[in-house]
């Protein structure tokens, strides 16, 4: 992801984050609290348009342990595209400054059809949950992405658009 790179657009942004976003400026900063995450949103330009929004974060105790960080399901296929196109890239930085180290992303859908007990995920790969549960109809539909880190105390998870967006995510 070119750790250098991010650090700088982050230093060159952060002059002042505050709760609320900052609109009319060149660049665009949004800090809140998630489900016991704190996140700060950073785009060079605020006219530009998030590449996605953030819903809500999930830290998930399956074997390694993974988090999922829920998105707007019309975000879903620039996602995808970003992905693919090696344009979104995700690094977590431990505790006392250690280098950075890529963390992976995969984008995922959840899916329950009419009459379905639980929903089950898979990897999206371009077919909505509709296509997947045919007639039996879709109960409920979430998208997120899956990120290969259990994010413990003191690590910072970084997701980037190069070059102009980033999304920054520390454990409260």
């Amino acid at each position: 992801m070119g750790s250098a790179r991010w650090v700088m657009l982050a230093v060159a942004a952060l002059g002042g984050l505050g709760a609320l976003p900052v609109r009319g400026a060149d660049q665009y900063e949004r800090d809140w609290n998630t489900g016991g995450f704190h996140v700060v949103e950073l785009r060079k330009d605020s006219a530009e348009p998030a590449l996605f929004r953030v819903v809500r974060i999930e830290r998930v105790h399956d074997g390694d342990g993974h988090l999922r960080i829920y998105l707007p399901a019309e975000c879903r296929d620039a996602v995808r595209a970003a992905l693919d196109a090696g344009g979104l890239a995700a690094e977590i930085s431990g505790p006392g400054g250690g280098a950075p180290a890529a963390a992976g992303l995969t984008l995922c859908r959840s899916c329950r059809c009419g009459g379905e007990g639980s929903a089950t995920s898979d990897a999206y790969t371009g077919q909505p949950c509709a296509d997947r549960c045919g007639a039996a109809g879709v109960e409920e539909e979430a998208y997120f992405l899956r990120v290969s880190v259990r994010l413990d105390a003191g690590e910072e998870l970084a997701i980037g658009r190069e070059p102009t967006q980033l999304w920054l995510i520390e454990k409260e």
